[in-house]
């Protein structure tokens, strides 16, 4: 995954965010890349995760069937290998 790397991602609140290994994956949340309300921030779709060897974020959306579900204020856990949002 390396060929998506990058140095920033949008600035979300009420993400979700597990660690495995050396890896921080994040998904969804509200953009908040202003000072506008939070009521007012559009959903953020994105997953990725943020490599703590590095300092890259990888950008894997692409891999989410149907671009996933638009979700902020949820939470997320490792179950084995497998991300789970709840």
């Amino acid at each position: 995954y390396e060929q998506g790397a990058k140095d920033k991602v949008p600035n979300t609140v009420f993400h979700s965010a597990v660690t495995y290994g050396d890896l921080i994956f994040t998904y969804g949340g509200l953009i908040q890349d202003t000072l506008l309300p939070v009521q007012n921030s559009p959903i953020d779709t994105s997953f990725q995760y943020f490599d703590t060897n590095n300092f890259k974020w990888v950008d894997l959306t692409s891999e989410v069937p149907a671009g996933g579900p638009s979700l902020w204020g949820h939470c997320a856990v490792m179950v084995g290998s497998r991300m789970v949002l709840l």
